[in-house]
Formats: C-alpha cells, structure tokens, sequence
C-alpha cells in the first residue's frame, strides 16, 4: 500500500525518511507550500484506514484511523502544512485527485498501470495475496 500525494513531493520527502518510504505522490511540478492546504484522500479498508464511526466515509481526520492512517498522520505531524484528509469511497477519491495540485492519496497499491500516473514514495504496507481452490475444482492457473 502506498500514498499518492499531488504536488508534494519535494515538501513530502524532507519528512519521509526512511520510516515513510512507503508514501505515493502524484505526479506533479509543483510543490506545496507551508500556507496552502493539503487534501489528503483514503477509502475505508481496515485495518489499514477506517472511519471511527464505522461507516465508509469521514469528513476529517479526527474521524479516520487505521495502520496508514496513522503514518500518515505522523509525518504530516512534522511539517507545518494545513491539512484536510477525507474518507471517500475508492473510485471517487482515486478519479478526485488526478490531475489536481495540492491533492494526494493513501493508501494505494503500486501497479503497472498507475506507475507513471503517480510519484511512488513506499510502501506504508504490504499484502500478499493468496489463491485457493477446494480439491476437486476445475480451476487452473
């Protein structure tokens, strides 16, 4: 899992350090400034982020946890930016943040198909997938 922020990747990596080199950003020639605001991006997937009300939404961060969550906050914790993170369903905060200065994403994994969408700072996490078949499935890989 990673983190994609859009135009913040020179502020961004002053904070990362090793810790944080699991953090994604968003391709982009620009970089934030300590008086602009920061939107920050998740979707609910514990644990890894998850609203405290349970639901699939959140409107700040007092109201998302979660394992990236909190390293993500960690490290915004150390650099003077105004940050506002939301909780939003997947597709609309993926679709929301590119393209758009100041905006950025956690936690997102790195495929082929977005490697050159984003600027990749990472991992914050890592999931290995497993696939299983009963016995007598006709399923082949």
């Amino acid at each position: 899992m990673h983190v994609v922020i859009a135009s913040a990747r020179n502020a961004l990596r002053n904070v990362t350090g090793a810790l944080f080199v699991g953090l994604t950003l968003a391709a982009s020639s620009a970089t934030v400034q300590a008086s602009e605001r920061l939107y920050i991006f998740t979707e609910h997937y514990p644990p890894y982020n998850a609203s405290v009300s349970g639901e699939g939404f959140a409107h700040n961060e007092d109201q998302i946890t979660g394992i990236c969550t909190d390293m993500v906050k960690a490290m915004l914790a150390r650099v003077d930016y105004d940050v506002q993170m939301k909780m939003r369903a997947w597709s609309y905060a993926y679709d929301w943040v590119q393209g758009r200065e100041n905006h950025g994403l956690f936690c997102t994994a790195r495929t082929d198909e977005r490697e050159q969408l984003f600027q990749w700072v990472g991992p914050l996490a890592s999931i290995e997938w497993t696939l299983f078949a009963a016995p007598d499935s006709d399923i082949t890989l």
